[in-house]
């Protein structure tokens, strides 16, 4: 009984058990072979080189995703467009800037308290 119901689940097992012992018929499961896969072919190395060439013809790395890929276009970016940038990292330099300065004076001032509390 045990190699006929190896690959049975233990609902299955019980199920079946049961159904014995009830006087039921019980089909005998046999599972079925399941094929082997096939092994998968690997193109030769020089199948895979010249892939990669058709792909990234300057050898940069880049896959054929389309994402990244050079196409030789470039945006330079207009005065007004540079201006905005340096306005939005100022403001992220100043913001981080900031939060550093409250976290020393909180840290600061916190532990000037302790001090006081434990001399005094």
């Amino acid at each position: 009984m045990a190699d006929e119901n190896e690959n049975m689940g233990l609902r299955g097992k019980v199920t079946d058990a049961f159904d014995r012992e009830l006087g039921i018929p019980v089909e005998e499961k046999k599972p079925e072979p399941q094929p082997e896969p096939e092994p998968e072919e690997t193109p030769a190395d020089e199948d895979l080189q010249a892939s990669a060439k058709e792909v990234d013809p300057r050898g940069l790395g880049f896959d054929d995703v389309g994402e990244g890929t050079p196409t030789g276009e470039m945006h330079t970016q207009t005065e007004a467009e540079r201006k905005a940038q340096n306005r939005r990292n100022a403001a992220i330099a100043f913001s981080v800037l900031g939060f550093v300065i409250l976290v020393y004076l909180t840290t600061f001032f916190r532990l000037a308290e302790n001090l006081k509390g434990a001399a005094g």
